[in-house]
């Protein structure tokens, strides 16, 4: 053969592949038949007798269809797939066949089935001539990009996509975690999340903001609600199930008047739903209203509730005692001995008659302990409000290893004993920062003198 038939062949093969990635080195033969191929070709004339020259059928035709011959010429330009069994325009060209093999669903399991090293090599890389060019262009252009060729795609059929019902599983829970959690819905949009649910499953679609917040029927939200709310009513409805109603009234950070509902059993404390009372005053009349509507709502499990101490409250108890005679109503135990102990440790500074500083009464047994844990909670409070000594204290407490200083507060009583904990636990890094030259030599003369105030109550050796 003269190399113009070389030329020709070559020619031959690059029309066939209709601008597919194929080259003499990439058809599914080994390379010992492409040399002894060309080899044969450029032998004498003489040697070549009795064998069919041009290039060799590409392996797609043969996982395509029955007819061996289907590739010819003489052939009509469409024929049945042997896997799907239907009729393809295939018009003699490698890339129509490849393209219905890659849709074909029957033909997508049988690859799924089969080894990554047993299956052909055109399904694992499928990118194409032109692909590859408008890639290497645009890596050239930006080299920060990744070029969409160089990610084998046989992942994606390894994975399988989504059905409906998966997706919309997938939707619920996400949903839930964003409801679960309180997270803003704004968090749904960050591109690191997206980029992460791509990576661990490719194809799979984030619900979006608006549809987090869709409350109208067979939205994510209400479906979400009706979930929930099924399931709190089937464990509150078990006829072996006792129930017990805590009421908690309250200001949210608006400073709006709240009132809350738990269901509480032996296993389990449910949240019922919040009343925003409004302009309506929590007289003993409607308290007694509104819990009676959440009794009667829960059903006949309920064996009682606890609500707060007040003299509503209080009130209220006689009124649904008689209502729902077999209830019990009363005041939490726990609040109740918290305020026995105030009422007995906590004693009021008063001025004398005479007049002068307030002092407590006399005869005061536990004077000592409050004047203590007054010092505490200055301490703790100076810190708190002085970001330079906050600072240097914060970064003293984590080379030490230790917990930052806890702030006492009215109505956590197990703050108290927390303060006096982590206070004993750093004092010598306060007794480090207040012994320091420059701590009572800065700010105003009130501001020195309330420095002078907490190192003496730090550096006392009875503190």
């Amino acid at each position: 053969m003269e190399i113009d038939e070389i030329h020709s062949c070559l020619e031959d093969v690059s029309d066939q592949s209709d601008g597919e990635n194929i080259h003499i080195t990439q058809l599914d033969i080994e390379d010992q038949n492409v040399a002894t191929t060309a080899s044969t070709s450029l032998s004498s004339p003489d040697d070549n007798l009795g064998i069919k020259r041009g290039h060799p059928v590409h392996n797609v035709w043969s996982y395509a269809f029955d007819d061996p011959d289907a590739h010819t010429s003489s052939k009509p330009n469409h024929a049945v797939c042997k896997h799907c069994k239907e009729s393809v325009r295939h018009h003699h060209k490698v890339l129509s066949v490849k393209t219905h093999l890659k849709r074909c669903k029957k033909f997508k399991k049988l690859m799924l089935d089969t080894a990554v090293v047993d299956r052909p090599g055109w399904w694992n890389d499928p990118a194409s001539k032109s692909k590859k060019s408008n890639a290497s262009k645009s890596s050239t252009s930006n080299p920060s990009k990744s070029s969409p060729g160089t990610q084998p795609s046989a992942r994606s059929f390894a994975v399988p996509m989504f059905t409906t019902s998966q997706q919309k599983k997938f939707n619920r829970d996400i949903a839930m975690f964003f409801y679960n959690t309180d997270t803003s819905f704004q968090r749904i949009e960050d591109p690191f999340l997206a980029s992460a649910v791509q990576l661990a499953r490719p194809g799979v679609k984030l619900p979006t903001r608006k549809e987090l917040a869709d409350d109208s029927p067979g939205g994510l939200l209400q479906q979400s609600y009706e979930e929930v709310k099924h399931k709190v009513d089937k464990l509150l409805s078990n006829p072996n199930q006792f129930i017990g109603i805590t009421t908690d009234a309250w200001s949210n950070i608006s400073n709006e008047s709240v009132i809350n509902y738990m269901a509480v059993c032996p296993t389990k404390s449910l949240f019922i739903e919040s009343v925003y009372t409004g302009e309506q005053g929590h007289d003993a009349q409607w308290l007694s209203q509104d819990l009676s509507r959440v009794i009667d709502h829960l059903g006949d499990n309920v064996a009682g509730a606890v609500t707060d101490n007040t003299s509503a409250n209080k009130k209220m108890w006689s009124i649904l005692e008689r209502e729902y005679p077999t209830h019990f109503f009363h005041g939490c135990v726990a609040h109740g001995l918290n305020l026995l102990v105030k009422d007995i440790l906590c004693a009021k500074k008063k001025e004398p008659p005479g007049g002068g500083p307030a002092a407590y009464p006399d005869g005061y047994p536990f004077e000592d302990l409050m004047v203590f844990a007054n010092d505490c909670k200055e301490v703790v409070m100076f810190f708190h409000n002085h970001h330079g000594v906050k600072a240097r204290l914060k970064k003293a407490l984590a080379s030490a290893k230790l917990s930052s200083l806890v702030k006492p507060a009215p109505t956590r009583w197990g703050t108290i004993h927390g303060c006096f904990k982590s206070l004993k636990a750093a004092d010598d890094i306060l007794n480090s920062l207040v012994s320091e030259r420059d701590f009572v030599n800065k700010g105003s003369a009130k501001q020195k003198d309330k420095r002078l105030e907490i190192k003496a109550i730090v550096t006392d050796p009875d503190f």
